[in-house]
């Protein structure tokens, strides 16, 4: 068996913003039970996964993920939270209008790790890509800020594309000072519904890609906390998806997909630890 096993739970199936990337499928399929999602995490810890990452949409808009998050602690699994985090910082909407409290801190505190976007240095540049919410960037520093604060571990995530390649150096001045413990780049993947319509709009190629890693690893000595950068070819097909309704899937660079199981029929569960 591999030895890093990991799965990318992509659950939630609301967001407070809509991105020009977004890899997930929001389908109107019924979505997976809580009970289900807790009986399958204990089958891929006993059969190797050591790592999950829970993600959407956005998690915070899952009424469970509290309930979610202490399960996956008392497995012993990492656990990388990706999120807008916008219910850390108040009470919200999400894009179809529903209400979000604000999120108690202190529930979150066993995760590895809260992977915050952030795609450019200002307001202007990160609603190219991200948009629903026109302050977005501000809000993203003060979520940052916040969870630093209160000893949550912080990595920023760049999507690199064309309106914000050149930007790179400016969003590292942002970031630098403020207690993140990782910035992960990636170039734009055109994946999913949304990623592959907005290939024209934002795809760069590997040469331009490569001039951004050359670029940060020229300032990798100017501070303290780790930067990983990851290309179209090093994340295709790497990733196992978990979609809200339990299909169990991978997806290529020209955005074909092979589903090697559901959730919801357990007698698919070994094929999907098979070809992690």
């Amino acid at each position: 068996m591999a030895k890093n096993k990991k799965i990318n739970f992509c659950l939630a199936k609301e967001c407070f913003i809509t991105c020009a990337g977004c890899y997930n499928e929001f389908t109107n399929e019924t979505p997976l039970e809580t009970n289900e999602m807790l009986e399958f995490l204990e089958y891929s810890r006993q059969n190797g996964v050591k790592r999950i990452t829970i993600s959407g949409g956005d998690p915070l808009t899952m009424k469970d993920i509290e309930k979610i998050i202490k399960h996956a602690d008392y497995l012993k699994l990492n656990v990388n939270l990706d999120t807008v985090g916008t219910a850390f910082l108040c009470k919200c909407q999400t894009v179809n209008k529903n209400q979000i409290e604000l999120k108690n801190l202190e529930d979150f505190k066993t995760i590895k790790m809260i992977g915050i976007p952030l795609d450019g240095s200002n307001n202007a540049i990160v609603n190219k890509f991200r948009v629903g919410r026109p302050d977005l960037f501000d809000e993203q520093i003060k979520i940052i800020k916040r969870l630093v604060e209160n000893n949550l571990n912080v990595c920023v995530n760049t999507v690199v594309h064309k309106e914000n390649y050149e930007d790179i150096l400016n969003i590292f001045e942002k970031i630098k000072d403020v207690g993140i413990k990782k910035w992960q780049l990636f170039q734009f993947m055109p994946i999913g519904p949304r990623g592959s319509k907005n290939k024209d709009l934002f795809y760069i190629n590997d040469s331009q890609f490569k001039k951004v890693v050359s670029t940060i690893n020229g300032i990798k000595n100017k501070c303290d906390f780790e930067i990983v950068a990851k290309s179209l070819k090093s994340r295709v097909k790497n990733y196992m998806l978990i979609s809200s309704s339990g299909a169990a899937y991978k997806v290529d660079k020209r955005n074909r997909k092979v589903i090697y199981g559901e959730i919801k029929n357990k007698d698919t569960w070994y094929n999907i630890m098979q070809n992690l």
